[in-house]
């Protein structure tokens, strides 16, 4: 299976460019750890976002629990995670 794709020109000048300096075989070589770097990098990320967020969830339940009194709506609660996460409703 093959996949071409174009690139502006400054963008392949700089793919020569590495694959000249004798780093990488060929341009699809580069691209391809490039693309791996990039995914792994985005996964990674997720999963940071996901962990930071049940931290937060978890520290503001401890907190809710020590003062029901002034316990905030669990819409407002969500829609501030939401907000401050930037995940869609």
């Amino acid at each position: 299976m093959g996949l071409h794709v174009s690139l502006p020109e400054e963008l392949e000048r700089l793919v020569h460019q590495e694959v000249e300096t004798g780093m990488y075989g060929s341009a699809s070589e580069l691209v391809r750890e490039a693309l791996r770097d990039f995914f792994d990098d985005l996964s990674g990320r997720k999963m940071v976002d996901m962990k930071d967020l049940r931290q937060e969830m978890q520290i503001r339940r401890h907190q809710a629990l020590k003062n029901l009194d002034n316990l905030q709506s669990v819409e407002a609660a969500f829609q501030e995670l939401s907000d401050k996460h930037k995940l869609e409703a």
